[in-house]
């Protein structure tokens, strides 16, 4: 699932995706993203913050309460002086952006693998990758 409200960006996020082996769903803003994590399983989520309708914070508050979510990677261009802490127990990963695509397949591969593992949870080791 690609949560973005940025067209090109959402289409690029889509593309990496697809290009490591994901059927991949995509949702312009939280609330549609929502709607789609509600009715679909997914092996992982890439959300941005700041969406129209509801945020990817108000998203991922309300993934905070489903017991089976996928493993959560944020995107963000935000400083992390503007960033609130984001609670590990649901985010698994945050890249900034602008992010590059060879580390974001492999930290998607990663984050499916291991959400297939009974014995890891998302947000077990919340990596962060600096931007390039």
């Amino acid at each position: 699932m690609i949560a973005d409200d940025d067209p090109p960006l959402r289409g690029l996020l889509r593309l990496v995706a697809a290009r490591a082996g994901f059927d991949v769903d995509t949702a312009a803003n939280g609330a549609e993203a929502l709607e789609k994590l509600k009715a679909n399983r997914y092996s992982v989520a890439v959300i941005d913050l700041m969406m129209p309708w509801m945020s990817g914070f108000e998203l991922i508050e309300n993934l905070g309460t489903m017991t089976d979510r996928p493993p959560i990677v944020v995107v963000t261009a935000l400083s992390d002086a503007r960033l609130p802490k984001l609670d590990s127990s649901v985010v698994s990963s945050v890249m900034r952006k602008p992010f590059d695509v060879e580390m974001l397949s492999a930290v998607l591969l990663e984050l499916a693998s291991s959400s297939k593992s009974e014995e890891e949870r998302p947000g077990d080791n919340v990596v962060e990758f600096p931007s390039r």
